[in-house]
């Protein structure tokens, strides 16, 4: 967000925290969902196929190796789904790190909720 957008950290952190309420907010409440973090997505693919399959069993075969190119910053091209949160964290700052830890230390606890925890 702070870079394709051309956002203030603080704005980043305060939507990220934003997102996540109303993510859990849906977890919590909607019956008959399926959440899927964007971690498990990209790390436990076929783990994530089985239970959408098993969610939506019309669904039987879902290819989890194809390619993309819908907001594809790296490649005019396409490429197959994988995490850049670990390529992301790295080009930011201590100061931006600093500055976003700031607003989730606040939300601890819903950042835990879905498994994140602060970066020192």
């Amino acid at each position: 967000i702070i870079r394709r957008n051309n956002t203030s950290v603080q704005y980043a952190a305060k939507f990220v925290l934003k997102c996540l309420r109303l993510q859990k907010k849906n977890k919590l409440e909607l019956d008959n969902s399926l959440f899927i973090s964007y971690e498990d997505l990209c790390d436990k693919k076929e783990e994530v196929m089985r239970k959408i399959q098993d969610f939506i069993p019309e669904l039987n075969d879902i290819n989890s190796d194809l390619e993309f190119s819908a907001h594809n910053f790296k490649t005019k091209g396409k490429m197959k789904v994988r995490s850049l949160n670990a390529e992301k964290i790295d080009k930011l700052t201590k100061d931006q790190i600093r500055e976003i830890n700031s607003h989730f230390i606040k939300d601890r606890e819903l950042l835990a909720f879905f498994g994140y925890t602060i970066i020192e």
